[in-house]
């Protein structure tokens, strides 16, 4: 057989079986769609609320177990969420915090009560704006008599707020 001839009929054959196997591939039912595993979101742990107290601000508070607690070795402690860095607050105890100068619309009243008494003492919460990028900041100022000292305490969100509320005088 002449070359020519024997690569002609090779090549009518591979297409042959091209079209036969394309023909038998459309006759099979096709594969089921497999299903995705749905994802399972890693369960959130339980939080716990547990006690803070600082003999130099005399005060007590509450705060989420998932924060990291960070005391300076002055008046300063900061309680931080690693996961959401805007929902961490700052504690700081010193003489004469200034207060902002704010429209009485930003400002609240917000009253701190004595552990153990049903003493109370007034504090102001302030709804400020970070003059940076706007972000809003919360910052409670009171004075403890006891210790002559003025307390903040900054942060913003539901950790900002579960800490204010319970905040108690020592």
């Amino acid at each position: 057989m002449h070359r020519n001839t024997l690569l002609l009929t090779a090549m009518l054959a591979v297409i042959a079986a091209l079209i036969v196997g394309v023909n038998i591939g459309r006759n099979l039912s096709p594969a089921p769609d497999a299903t995705p595993t749905p994802e399972v979101a890693p369960t959130p742990l339980p939080v716990t609320m547990l006690k803070y107290t600082s003999t130099k601000c005399g005060i007590s508070l509450l705060y989420p177990n998932n924060l990291q607690v960070n005391e300076s070795t002055t008046s300063a402690t900061a309680f931080i969420d690693n996961i959401h860095p805007e929902q961490s607050a700052i504690l700081i105890c010193q003489p004469d915090i200034p207060r902002a100068a704010l429209a009485p619309d930003k400002i609240e009243s917000v009253t701190i009560h004595h552990e153990g008494s049903t003493a109370t003492v007034a504090a102001k919460l302030y709804h400020e704006t970070s003059a940076k990028d706007g972000t809003p900041v919360d910052n409670l100022i009171f004075t403890n008599a006891k210790k002559g000292l003025d307390v903040f305490v900054g942060g913003y969100g539901t950790i900002f707020d579960e800490i204010v509320a319970s905040i108690k005088l020592l």
